[in-house]
C-alpha cells in the first residue's frame, strides 16, 4: 500500500508539470526536476513497474468510486447533466468516442451528473454504456430528494420522452433540445416553425412547457420548472427567465471539466484501461479538491493542494 501511495504522490506531480515522458520526472543529468520529499518516491524502474501493472475491473471499481463520492456530499437542489471526457490515444480500444470539435479528439466518453453549485462529480455511467437519453433517466435514480431537485441538461440529452419520464419520476428539469426534437404533441408541425425572429413561442401540456426562441438562432426547450400560457408569437419576460435559468445552471459539468483539464496528466498510455483509471484518478483528486474547499475558510489554490497532497503522500 506504501508503494501505491508513492506511485500515486508521483503521478500527481506528472499533473501538475504536465509532462508526456517518463524520463523527465526521473532524470539525473542536465535539466533535473526537484519535489518536496522527492526522495521518498519510487525508482524509475519500480513505478513504470507499478503503472503498467495495474489491474482493475472497470464495473466494479466505478461502482466503488461512486457509491464513495455520494457518501461525502448532499447535493442541492439543482444540478447538471453533462459529459466528460477521458483522453486515450485513437489505437486503444473500440470504446473511444471521436469528436473532431474538442482539444482531444480521441476520449472515453461518459455521461455526468453534477451538484451545480460546487461543480462535484456526483455520478457516472461507463463510456459507450447508455445513450445520451437513457443515461439522463438512469443517472437521476441516485437523487435523494428527487421532489427537491432540478435537472439542466444540453441539447445531447432532451426530448419530450425523456422530459415525461422525469416528470413521473418527481424530478423539476429544463433541457434545452435540438432542432429535430420538436414537441409535435404539444404543437402541431413543430414549436418553432414558422415563428418570427426575436419571438417566443409557449405550448402547455399538464405540467410539461415547451418553449421555442428565435433570436440569430432558433432554440428548444422543454421545463417544468415554470408556468406559462399556451401563446402563438410572444416576447414576454418568460423568455428572459428561461434562458437565464437553464444558463446559470447548466455551468456545473463545465467547470467540473476545466478543473479536471488544467491538471490533467497528457502521457499516452499504451493500453485504453489504463488511460481510463488515470482519468478516473483525475477525477477523484478534483473531487476532493472541491470538497476542501466546501469546508476550509482559506482554501489553498488548486495547485497549491495538489503539491500538498502529493507532498504526504511521498513523506
Amino acid at each position: 500500500m506504501m508503494e501505491l501511495h508513492k506511485w500515486l504522490g508521483q503521478t500527481i506531480i506528472f499533473m501538475l508539470l504536465k509532462l508526456r515522458s517518463i524520463k523527465d520526472l526521473f532524470r539525473t543529468q542536465g535539466i533535473t526536476i526537484n519535489f518536496p520529499n522527492q526522495e521518498n518516491g519510487l525508482s524509475r524502474d519500480r513505478w513504470c513497474w507499478i503503472n503498467s501493472h495495474l489491474e482493475y475491473d472497470a464495473d466494479i471499481l466505478s461502482n466503488i468510486l461512486i457509491k464513495s463520492w455520494q457518501t461525502y456530499l448532499q447535493p442541492g437542489t439543482l444540478m447538471t447533466h453533462d459529459e466528460s471526457r477521458i483522453p486515450a490515444h485513437s489505437r486503444d480500444e473500440s470504446d473511444l468516442s471521436f469528436n473532431k470539435a474538442k482539444p482531444e479528439r480521441w476520449a472515453y466518453e461518459s455521461h455526468t451528473l453534477h451538484d451545480t453549485q460546487s461543480s462535484y462529480l456526483y455520478n457516472f455511467d461507463l463510456p459507450k454504456t447508455q445513450t445520451p437519453y437513457q443515461s439522463l433517466i438512469s443517472l437521476a435514480e441516485c437523487i435523494p430528494k428527487k421532489h427537491t431537485t432540478h435537472i439542466t441538461a444540453d441539447k445531447h440529452f432532451g426530448n419530450v420522452e425523456q422530459a415525461e419520464k422525469l416528470t413521473e419520476k418527481g424530478l423539476f428539469f429544463t433541457l434545452n433540445c435540438k432542432a429535430n426534437s420538436k414537441p409535435t404533441i404539444l404543437w402541431k408541425g413543430g414549436l418553432a416553425r414558422g415563428l418570427p425572429k426575436f419571438r417566443s413561442r409557449f405550448a402547455c401540456k399538464g405540467l410539461l412547457v415547451a418553449a421555442a426562441f428565435h433570436s440569430k438562432g432558433k432554440l428548444h426547450f422543454l421545463s417544468n420548472f415554470f408556468q406559462v400560457v399556451d401563446t402563438p408569437n410572444s416576447d414576454g419576460a418568460e423568455r428572459g427567465k428561461m434562458i437565464q435559468h437553464y444558463d446559470n445552471t447548466k455551468r456545473g459539468g463545465d467547470q467540473f471539466n476545466q478543473l479536471v483539464a488544467n491538471f490533467h496528466n497528457p502521457h499516452p498510455h499504451k493500453q485504453g484501461k489504463h488511460s481510463l483509471l488515470h482519468g478516473w484518478i483525475e477525477w477523484g483528486l478534483t473531487n476532493g479538491f472541491i470538497l476542501y474547499k466546501l469546508n476550509t475558510k482559506q482554501p489553498l489554490t488548486h495547485r497549491h493542494y495538489l503539491q500538498y497532497l502529493s507532498a504526504y503522500l511521498l513523506g
